[in-house]
């Protein structure tokens, strides 16, 4: 028999159903893993000025 969830649980249950369902849409994939420390800063400020997210697909793989 399956619990009855609660309040605070049953939203955050939901959530995480409703983000993981968005992520598979967009085919979305969280990757994991460790850097130097400021390294993140970097990176970010790099896509930024390379502006890598507002190219279209084909041109941001090549």
């Amino acid at each position: 028999m399956t619990e009855q969830k609660a309040g605070a649980a049953k939203h955050s249950a939901d959530y995480r159903e409703r983000e993981k369902k968005k992520a598979a849409k967009l085919d979305i994939e969280k990757v994991f893993f460790n850097m130097p420390a400021g390294i993140k800063a970097v990176l970010a400020a790099e896509i930024e000025r390379h502006g890598w997210f507002a190219q279209d697909h084909d041109e941001w793989a090549r």
